[in-house]
């Protein structure tokens, strides 16, 4: 054979295999990647990425095959630069390489406490590999570091500081039990009755807007009673005011977190625009952080102070009460059987719209607080707790979004006063 010839077939035959200066083709990995990476490619094979793994989930080899290719998550490199195989791994660049394969985990990861601070920037906030890494074994596996009963060693590396309450939590979360619901498993079974019950909730609010804009449509609109607000010297409508001003700032702070990343839905898509706008407002996640917790201790403060008020101001507390009247009134309205409406018919809603909002008001300070001390509840509580906790302020935040926006602001504070205007 002709020495040309042969350096010819020789160059075809090496071509796509890669040496310090060459080029790997993803149809062939094995040769040049394992012949320096012997322990990563075994990891490789026993891990939940290898191809016995994925065959035993049902995976086809051909399929299986693609996937367990090096440069599936790696770039090729040489052996002046190996740093740079890692470079689509690196911190913030895993999150949307592992979204190639694993969309509903990404989907997960972006609804977490993590990945809701990562879509703001935070720093120091763990991505898929700190916790994955990419080689490990199964999850079921006990040696597995994010087996149920080890996973806590992997919280400790960020949450295990000289607070107790943190090395406590990561010890928490080496139970079992607690382990579950790192993965998405509602262990009390509280998910669905909450979500029910405040879906209830938000079709009762929006029979009462009904109620207000046939109100509106028909020009039934009434004064309030003169008793209803006392005269005394410090009244209801500055802490009305107050509150608006501080949910304004709880609101729009915990409305970058909560829609940080457009989930899919339409509210998400319109909300995490709303969203970015805030983020440009207020900087960076830190600054956002500060914003919600000290407008959460400002509310908390004018709660306690409104609680105070109405102890020491009986008479006021006595109209607001709710009576069988106000009752019948409403089931009246709701069924749209009312025809002659009175003061009556405007006072209900106002004590309706009252409690909604101090229940409401409640319930997001106790969640709030629950979730703020959350490293402390986990020494005595579970994992789940704060779970829900998290559940139930975010539908609260969302109904006490429409109740301030929709029924303080623009009923009672535009609409109905253009319409008694128009009336007149």
């Amino acid at each position: 054979m002709r020495p040309l010839s042969l350096c010819v077939i020789i160059i075809f035959l090496f071509s796509g295999l890669s040496t310090s200066y060459g080029q790997i083709q993803k149809d062939d990995y094995s040769a040049p990647c394992e012949s320096c990476h012997k322990a990563t490619a075994k990891e490789m094979v026993q891990s939940v990425h290898g191809i016995p793994y994925l065959t035993s989930k049902g995976v086809s080899i051909e399929e299986a095959n693609k996937i367990t290719k090096c440069l599936t998550c790696h770039n090729k490199h040489g052996k002046d630069d190996p740093e740079a195989s890692n470079l689509p791994l690196q911190k913030g660049k895993d999150v949307k390489l592992c979204g190639n394969c694993h969309l509903q985990e990404q989907a997960f990861y972006f609804e977490s406490y993590h990945g809701r601070h990562f879509s703001l920037n935070k720093v120091n906030i763990p991505t898929c590999t700190y916790c994955h890494v990419g080689h490990e074994i199964p999850l079921n596996n006990p040696r597995s570091f994010l087996y149920p009963e080890n996973v806590g060693k992997i919280c400790a590396g960020c949450h295990g500081g000289s607070e107790q309450g943190k090395i406590v939590m990561a010890t928490n979360l080496s139970t079992p039990f607690t382990g579950g619901t790192l993965y998405g498993q509602d262990v009390y079974k509280l998910a669905l009755p909450i979500k029910i019950f405040y879906s209830g909730l938000t079709l009762l609010f929006f029979g009462f807007v009904i109620t207000c804009g046939l109100e509106l449509l028909k020009g039934r609109t009434q004064e309030s009673p003169g008793h209803f607000i006392s005269e005394s010297r410090i009244s209801l409508r500055p802490q009305l005011f107050l509150l608006i001003i501080i949910y304004f700032f709880l609101d729009t702070s915990g409305t970058e977190l909560l829609y940080s990343h457009d989930s899919g839905t339409v509210i998400a898509f319109f909300m995490s625009k709303i969203s970015q706008l805030t983020m440009k407002i207020y900087g960076s996640a830190d600054t956002r952080s500060l914003i919600h917790r000290v407008a959460a201790l400002a509310l908390l403060l004018l709660f306690i102070f409104h609680l105070i008020y109405l102890m020491t101001h009986r008479h006021i507390l006595k109209d607001l009460r709710l009576r069988l009247t106000d009752l019948k009134i409403a089931i009246q309205e709701f069924a749209l059987k009312m025809e002659n409406y009175s003061s009556e018919n405007y006072l209900w809603k106002r004590k309706f719209v009252y409690w909604f909002i101090f229940l409401l008001v409640f319930m997001m300070i106790l969640t709030g607080v629950i979730q703020w001390y959350a490293f402390s509840i986990l020494k005595i509580s579970q994992l789940q707790v704060i779970r829900y906790a998290r559940l139930i302020h975010d539908w609260n935040g969302l109904l006490l979004s429409m109740n301030i926006y929709g029924i303080i602001i623009l009923y009672f504070g535009i609409l109905h006063p253009l319409a008694k205007r128009r009336i007149r």
